[in-house]
C-alpha cells in the first residue's frame, strides 16, 4: 500500500508541475526576438544560457532555422547543433511554428541537449532531422536523435520528427528523444524517428545490438498527454557472415525504463520493434518486443489508443532469429491501464506479460493477450472498429472509430471527468458526447 501512495503521490507532483508549465510565465523578461536567421538563434539561446535563471525567447513565425555545423561536442557521443542548456537556465522559446533541423548534409549531431540543471520550456517548435553520433573508434554511439534530457523539458505544441539516434555495436536509444530527467509532454507529434542500427560483424563477430525507443527513451519521470507518437521504429540487429546476427531493438514507440510513466489521451500506432540481424552460418538474430511499448517500470495508461503497432521479425539465419513478443504492449513491471483501446497490433499479440498489466476497468483488447477478460467492464476479443491514423482535428493525430464499436459510451465517466483527462479527448474535445465518455484517445461527436 505504501508503494501505490508513494506512486501516486509522484503521479500528482509531476501533474502539478506540468500544470505550472502551462501557465503564463512568472518574473520573466520580455522575450527576446531572434530573427530568421541560423546564427542569430545559436547567440541568443547562448547568451541566455550564459545569463542563467528565467530566460525567454520567441522565434520568427514559420522560419526555418538550418544548423550546418557542430557547436559543440565534436569528437564525442554528444556532439549537439545547438548551444548545451546549462547554468541552471530556466528557458522558455516560443516557437511561433519555426523549424530547427538539422541539414542533411551536415556532420552527425543531435539538434540540443539539456543539462541536469537546467529547464527547457518549447512550445510550437519542430525539431527535424537530428542525427547523433555513429559509433567510431573509442566514440560510443551517441543517444537522443533530437534532443537528450537530464534536466527538465516541457514540450507542447511541436513536432519531432526524422531523427536518428546513432549506429553502434550497441546502437543509440531515443531516435526522438532520450530522457533521463523530467519529461512533459502535450500536444505533440514524435514520429518517423529511428533508434540506432547495430553494425554488422567484422572478421567473424557477431552483429551489433538494434537500440530501443524509436520515438521516445525514458529513463526518469515523464507525463505524455494529448499526444501521438507514431511510424518510429527501434533499430535493426546487425549482421555477421559467421556470428550471431545482432538483436532487434525494443520498443519501437516508446521504451520505459526507470521511474514513472503517464500515459494520458494518447495514441500509439504505426511502431515497429527492430529486426534482428541477418546471419549467413549461424543463428539469425531475435526481433526487438514492444511494437507500441515496452514497460520496464511503473507505467499508468489512461484513455489511450494501442494500435497497429508490431514486434520485429527474427533475422535470416541457421536457424532464423525468433520474433519479438508484445506488439502492442511488451510489459515487465507494473503496468495499470483503465479506458485504453489495444488493438490489431502484430505480428507479436496485443500484449506480452499479461501478468504485469492491471486492468484497472474499461479496456478493450482485440484479442485476448492482454488478459483483461470480461472483469471490470473490460472485454477481450473485442470490436473497437477502429479506422486509420488521420487528422481528425486537433494538433496530432488520431484513431477515430465508428459505430458499431465496444468503445462507444463504455468508458467510466469517473476517470473521464478526473486529472489528467478532464472530460477531453486527445483532440480537446468534449467527453462524454453520448451517454457516457468513449474508451480510448478519441471521443465520437
Amino acid at each position: 500500500m505504501q508503494t501505490l501512495k508513494h506512486f501516486r503521490l509522484i503521479i500528482l507532483i509531476a501533474l502539478l508541475a506540468f500544470t505550472a508549465s502551462i501557465m503564463p510565465l512568472a518574473h520573466v523578461e520580455a522575450a527576446t526576438d531572434v530573427p530568421c536567421d541560423t546564427t542569430a538563434l545559436v547567440d541568443a539561446i547562448q547568451d541566455a544560457v550564459d545569463a542563467g535563471g528565467a530566460q525567454a525567447l520567441s522565434l520568427a513565425t514559420d522560419c526555418t532555422y538550418t544548423l550546418t555545423v557542430v557547436n559543440n561536442g565534436a569528437g564525442t557521443r554528444d556532439a549537439n547543433g545547438l548551444p548545451v542548456i546549462a547554468n541552471n537556465v530556466n528557458l522558455t522559446i516560443v516557437g511561433n511554428n519555426a523549424i530547427i533541423e538539422r541539414d542533411a548534409n551536415a556532420p552527425q549531431f543531435r539538434i540540443l541537449q539539456i543539462a541536469l540543471d537546467s529547464t527547457l520550456t518549447i512550445s510550437a517548435v519542430t525539431i527535424r532531422g537530428g542525427n547523433a553520433v555513429d559509433e567510431a573508434g573509442n566514440i560510443f554511439a551517441g543517444w537522443g536523435g533530437g534532443i537528450s534530457n537530464a534536466g527538465t523539458l516541457n514540450i507542447s505544441y511541436s513536432n519531432i520528427l526524422n531523427n536518428r539516434a546513432g549506429k553502434g555495436a550497441f546502437g543509440g536509444g531515443g531516435g526522438g528523444i532520450y530522457s533521463k530527467g523530467t519529461l512533459i509532454m502535450s500536444h505533440t507529434n514524435v514520429f518517423k524517428n529511428v533508434s540506432g542500427d547495430g553494425m554488422n560483424g567484422e572478421s567473424g563477430g557477431d552483429g551489433g545490438q538494434g537500440g530501443d525507443g524509436g520515438g521516445i527513451l525514458n529513463n526518469g519521470n515523464a507525463i505524455i498527454t494529448h499526444s501521438a507518437i507514431y511510424a518510429n521504429k527501434a533499430g535493426k540487429g546487425g549482421n555477421s557472415s559467421t556470428g550471431f546476427g545482432g538483436w532487434g531493438g525494443s520498443g519501437g514507440g516508446i521504451i520505459h525504463y526507470n521511474g514513472t510513466l503517464l500515459l494520458a489521451n494518447s495514441t500509439l500506432s504505426g511502431n515497429k520493434a527492430g529486426k534482428g540481424g541477418k546471419s549467413n552460418s549461424s543463428d539469425g538474430g531475435s526481433g526487438g518486443m514492444g511494437g507500441g511499448l515496452v514497460t520496464n517500470g511503473p507505467v499508468t495508461i489512461i484513455n489511450s489508443t494501442i494500435a497497429k503497432n508490431k514486434a520485429g521479425l527474427g533475422g535470416q539465419g541457421k536457424p532464423t532469429g525468433t520474433s519479438g513478443l508484445g506488439a502492442g504492449i511488451a510489459a515487465r513491471k507494473g503496468t495499470k491501464l483503465s479506458n485504453t483501446i489495444v488493438a490489431d497490433n502484430a505480428p507479436g499479440a496485443n500484449c506480452f506479460g499479461n501478468s504485469f498489466i492491471k486492468n484497472v476497468g474499461n479496456n478493450l483488447d482485440t484479442g485476448t493477450s492482454c488478459g483483461f477478460g470480461a472483469a471490470k467492464r473490460s472485454k477481450s476479443n473485442a470490436l473497437p472498429n477502429l479506422v486509420k491514423l488521420e487528422d481528425n482535428g486537433g494538433f496530432t493525430r488520431t484513431h477515430a472509430f465508428k459505430s458499431p464499436s465496444d468503445a462507444l459510451n463504455k468508458g467510466k465517466d469517473s476517470v473521464c471527468s478526473k486529472e489528467p483527462i478532464n472530460n477531453q479527448d486527445q483532440r480537446g474535445m468534449t467527453r462524454p458526447h453520448g451517454t457516457h465518455c468513449d474508451i480510448g484517445a478519441f471521443e465520437l461527436q
